[in-house]
């Protein structure tokens, strides 16, 4: 059974930065204590740039875990081929692109915050259940 850290260094995380991820991750259990973590240890970006180029490998590669998240956020009143977007085609700063493409105004901006919101937490949550499986 493949190691955390051979877990994402097959994600595409540079080895020097392996251990790092890892404890941040370890440490972190809200995009808030992840934002912290990065704070207290002078990493200069926001949950979804360190999140998304490793999530998205697990997302586009595993039909079960894509379906397991787009499951959770189903609810939030966002389609799945919106919820495949945001992880896959709007970079690694989807909240940005949701939040202001006209493509999307037909959501309230109320529904595209949450969304996000809990889009982050799901990223979080997902990322440490497959590093510590």
């Amino acid at each position: 059974m493949p190691t955390a850290k051979e877990k994402i260094r097959d994600l595409g995380c540079p080895e020097t930065r392996a251990d790092i991820y890892i404890d941040v991750l370890r440490t972190a259990n809200t995009p808030e204590e992840l934002s912290q973590q990065f704070d207290e240890r002078c990493l200069q970006c926001d949950p979804e740039q360190f999140l998304l180029p490793y999530f998205r490998p697990l997302y586009l590669r595993d039909a079960q875990f894509r379906e397991n998240v787009n499951t959770e956020l189903r609810g939030l009143g966002i389609s799945d081929d919106i919820i495949e977007k945001y992880f896959t085609q709007m970079g690694n700063q989807p909240y940005l692109s949701f939040a202001l493409d006209p493509e999307y105004e037909d959501l309230s901006g109320e529904t595209r915050e949450k969304f996000s919101e809990v889009a982050r937490g799901v990223m979080l949550t997902r990322f440490k259940n497959y590093l510590s499986e």
